[in-house]
């Protein structure tokens, strides 16, 4: 069109300005015939560089994209942990008032228990109570009675397994038979006992007393079996001789003597078992202000063995270093294939039982029982009385003092050390207990040479003394 203008100033200057003009348009340039707007200018260069605004624009779309679709995860991201965080809360909600809730059982069931505790422990002390009149009125089977009703109590003292203690006492130990005794009866009125050995022999002995009444020699080999007859005035025994043979028990005046005999002894053993009761009430009255029986204790136990052979065990060490030992209350120790912890405890009794400290009667074990000995100055001449059930040691600073090898039963003062020093200061005493079946106690008590109290020292579980 700027061909045609009228107006020649707005026509090309010549055929040349027209050439270039359409060279232009070819090239997909700007032209002189048309004005130069942006849009205009904006179009040439789009279609002169087509690949290049394609890829920008693609690089745009895809930019576009990938806001659109990380805003919109973003979107859902803060949506799911504003969910999740919601959960969460509610959650946690819902656990503090279960703990809440928890807690109150808790304590209605600490209130229940408790209740329930005292309740047994008013039961038990006047079960032992009543234990203590049953004795005093030589009501054995009464004694045996409540003992049984209480055995399941678990908070047992040490009352409880003395009166157990006193109705299982050996009453009589039958000695004469050189060989081993096979068999044994009793006569139908339970006042004599007949016994077969290897002897060849059988004797009577008097039940209450322990006294022998009668041998009967005759068999040539060892008698198997015995037997009273029903009215206690015949014996038969059986011998591995290959004979039976039947013996007058005794004659009318005999029995009539042997029963007298029976109850004097019964009534003597009577009164020997009270006096017996009331000297042990008296040694505990007494040692109970005692500062050398040593009645607190570090304890480990129960430590089990292998085999059969309480010596050998004894002469193990069970933990490393047993002579060195100063453990703590609450100290954990290796104790073979166990690690136990160092338990304090106090006793009103210095005689330990170590089985109402496992809680029950432990079989093939071992204990140790650790006490600090704070002596106000150097003590020389000091004995040490020593009773365990079965074998045992004693260290005292680190020094193997006392050693028993077999088994026995316990007695506070069956062993006695003499000549030990104290030194001023932190003693340190280890007593090391073997238990092989049933009993398992233990006892150590200071004395002075003359076997008095001995003063100026004081018992401590803190191996610096600051307890």
């Amino acid at each position: 069109m700027k061909c045609l203008e009228k107006d020649r100033t707005r026509r090309y200057d010549t055929a040349n300005g027209v050439a270039l003009d359409i060279e232009r348009h070819l090239n997909h340039e700007p032209v002189l015939a048309r004005p130069p707007s942006a849009g205009y200018r904006l179009q040439k260069s789009f279609r002169r560089n087509k690949l290049v605004f394609t890829a920008a624009g693609v690089v745009v779309l895809a930019l576009v994209l990938g806001v659109a679709i990380s805003s919109w995860q973003a979107i859902r991201a803060t949506k799911a942990g504003r969910r999740e965080a919601e959960a969460h809360r509610q959650a946690d909600q819902a656990a503090r008032v279960a703990d809440v809730e928890r807690e109150q059982a808790e304590k209605e069931a600490q209130k229940a228990r408790a209740s329930e505790l005292a309740a047994r422990q008013n039961l038990y002390a006047a079960d032992m109570s009543l234990v203590e009149q049953a004795w005093e009125q030589n009501n054995v089977s009464q004694v045996r009675l409540l003992l049984e009703e209480t055995a399941t109590y678990p908070g047992r003292g040490f009352e409880w397994y003395y009166w157990q203690r006193q109705t299982h006492l050996e009453l009589q130990t039958l000695r004469g038979h050189s060989g081993i005794v096979v068999r044994v009866a009793f006569s139908p009125d339970g006042r004599r006992i007949v016994t077969g050995s290897e002897d060849g022999t059988a004797k009577v002995w008097d039940a209450a007393s322990g006294k022998e009444l009668l041998t009967l020699r005759g068999h040539s080999d060892r008698v198997w079996s015995v037997a009273f007859s029903q009215d206690g005035r015949r014996i038969v025994t059986g011998s591995e001789d290959g004979t039976a043979r039947v013996w007058a028990a005794a004659s009318v005046a005999q029995a009539d003597s042997w029963r007298q005999e029976e109850q004097e002894s019964a009534e003597r053993l009577t009164a020997q078992e009270r006096e017996q009761a009331e000297t042990e009430a008296r040694d505990r009255a007494l040692c109970a202000q005692d500062e050398g029986a040593i009645k607190r204790w570090l304890v480990l136990l129960p430590i089990g063995y292998e085999g059969r052979d309480g010596a050998r065990v004894l002469r193990e060490e069970q933990v490393a270093q047993e002579g060195q030992l100063h453990p703590h209350a609450g100290e954990r120790s290796r104790a073979g294939q166990s690690e136990l912890i160092w338990r304090a405890v106090k006793l009103e009794d210095y005689r330990v039982d170590f089985n109402a400290l496992a809680g029950g009667v432990t079989e093939w074990s071992v204990v140790y029982a650790v006490a600090y000995i704070q002596s106000e100055a150097a003590q020389n001449n000091v004995v040490l009385k020593i009773g365990s059930d079965d074998e045992a040691r004693v260290y005292l600073n680190g020094k193997l003092i006392h050693e028993w090898l077999t088994v026995r039963g316990y007695d506070s003062n069956e062993d006695v050390v003499g000549g030990l020093e104290l030194k001023a200061g932190i003693n340190v005493l280890v007593f090391k207990v073997v238990n092989e079946v049933t009993g398992w106690e233990g006892s150590v008590r200071f004395t002075d040479a003359a076997g008095q109290q001995l003063k100026g020292i004081r018992v401590t579980l803190d191996p610096a003394g600051r307890d």
